[in-house]
């Protein structure tokens, strides 16, 4: 019976000898075996029972392409042992194929040859979370579209861990799948995080190209009290730059994820004007955000802000052109679009950021300001080494009211760390911008990775037509040094066609 050919073997024990039984002489018997030979095998048919039939054809799986997985023999005698194999592995290919978790309910071989393998689907039996210290489970949870009761799709799943590791308090989020005792058609599913140090107290002097030297304190926790609630205040005091802010933002008001936050500050930055007089750019106020899911990789925010801003020359003397003082009061609509597959380090997928500002509403001044930024993430895989080419393409137009100048504060400066890597922080100003940038990024060895870049870009001014062939470019070459909790460090030096020598550029995390 074990060779796996036979539905039933019984045995039948015949005498043959004459000699009576108990004679003492030996008896002679006929041992005849009598076997069933399982059918031959014509067919197999899989059929998804309840609701699974129908997540099968949504995923593409038809009655014919689910039989072919059953890799089995046709046109010959059916073997159980490889038919129970191949039934075994059934699960393991439909998830992996489909997506879909199953297990095996029945098996049946009729006498025509017809095997017919039925499936249930498998249901979330409870959801565990590991690893969390400080970040409540309900914070984690409430990002997973996956439910108890729900019939467990690997897409659903990875789109919830790809929600988790973006909320950027975790540096690893994992799922493990554990068998319920007793329950073939339902599973555990286990969430394990490992958490960022996402509370810092930093007390510190900076240097920027456009700022000079500052000292600077900070105490901020972008997961505060394990909420995932982030606040901040900052204090920094320099020769030519000043900030204080204060910040709070609730990411979660309501089950479908709206959020709200606010920020208050005072700054006095020294900075250069459109007729090229320094100036101080003070101000003070605050602006309050609304933001809520409008899919599922789109965000939308409403921002209204008011801010009071005046413009003393550096010397003290006077004030700079009136188009720098006055109320700043504007409302702006923001959609940000990010399907990428991680938040500091992406390698695959796409970001799209779209903002329109629109200031008046009582204050001195009185525009509108148009921003996209796009970027895009492609992998390239060489060996067992995973690099990456990144490109961004930047566009901006600020629209005054008839009448009125641009206010020098709103208006696209190009140069630095952040944009123009070979060229002076601001070295290009205009009401219009154009930019973009491509990277390759590939690692050296852990924790150092290095970048190759390209940078072009121009802002035009008021009245000026707008010419790509104005672009200015340069190129460089950077490394990235990744310290945890503390971020990466970007270290670029760039070189421009037109500037002697070239920049060196210092950093915190990927440009984009």
């Amino acid at each position: 019976l074990n060779l796996g050919y036979f539905k039933s073997v019984s045995v039948d024990i015949q005498s043959l000898s004459a000699t009576p039984a108990g004679s003492g002489a030996p008896q002679l018997v006929r041992v005849v075996f009598r076997v069933v030979e399982n059918p031959v095998l014509r067919r197999a048919v899989v059929e998804p029972e309840g609701e699974l039939g129908a997540l099968l054809s949504k995923a593409g799986a038809s009655p014919q392409a689910l039989a072919a997985l059953l890799e089995l023999p046709k046109g010959q005698v059916a073997h159980g042992p490889s038919i129970t194999a191949q039934v075994q592995e059934l699960p393991g290919k439909v998830w992996q194929r489909y997506g879909v978790l199953v297990a095996p309910d029945r098996i049946d071989l009729s006498d025509d040859g017809t095997l017919t393998v039925a499936l249930l689907p498998v249901k979330v039996a409870r959801i565990d979370v590991e690893g969390n210290q400080k970040t409540k489970s309900h914070v984690i949870t409430r990002e997973l579209s996956v439910k108890p009761g729900q019939v467990l799709e690997r897409g659903e799943l990875e789109r919830s861990l790809r929600r988790v590791l973006m909320l950027q308090l975790f540096e690893e989020v994992n799922a493990d799948l554990r068998g319920v005792p007793d329950r073939s058609d339902e599973v555990a599913v286990v969430v394990s995080v490992k958490e960022r140090r996402t509370g810092n107290v930093q007390l510190g002097l900076t240097w920027t190209a456009g700022e000079g030297p500052a000292g600077f304190l900070e105490v901020s926790d972008s997961n505060f009290l394990g909420r995932a609630q982030q606040v901040g205040i900052t204090l920094s005091y320099g020769r030519d730059a000043k900030r204080y802010q204060l910040s709070f933002t609730e990411p979660y008001l309501d089950s479908a994820g709206t959020s709200l936050g606010f920020k208050v500050g005072w700054q006095s930055v020294l900075t250069t004007d459109s007729s090229s007089q320094k100036y101080f750019d003070e101000r003070y106020g605050g602006e309050v955000t609304l933001g809520r899911p409008l899919s599922e990789y789109t965000r939308g925010y409403l921002t209204f802000a008011n801010w009071r801003t005046d413009a003393p020359l550096a010397d003290r003397s006077g004030w700079s052109t009136e188009a720098t003082r006055g109320t700043q009061r504007s409302l702006k609509l923001s959609t940000v679009t990010d399907t990428s597959d991680h938040p500091f380090s992406p390698s695959t997928g796409q970001r799209l950021r779209l903002s329109a500002d629109l200031a008046g509403f009582g204050g001195t001044f009185r525009y509108k300001k148009f921003e996209s930024t796009y970027s895009h993430y492609i992998p390239v895989q060489l060996g067992k080494s995973r690099h990456v080419i990144a490109a961004r393409l930047s566009l901006g137009t600020l629209i005054p009211e008839q009448g009125t100048p641009a206010p020098d504060q709103e208006l696209f400066r190009l140069g630095g760390a952040e944009t123009l890597r070979g060229y002076d922080f601001g070295k290009f100003w205009g009401t219009t911008m154009a930019m973009g940038n491509v990277e390759y990024r590939f690692p050296i060895v852990k924790p150092v990775s290095g970048v190759v870049f390209f940078d072009a870009g121009q802002a035009w001014q008021p009245g000026e037509p707008v010419d790509l062939q104005e672009l200015q470019w340069d190129v460089g070459f950077g490394v990235r040094i990744d310290i945890g909790a503390l971020g990466m460090l970007r270290l670029d030096y760039g070189m421009a066609k037109d500037v002697e020598g070239g920049n060196f550029n210092f950093s915190i995390g990927q440009q984009f």
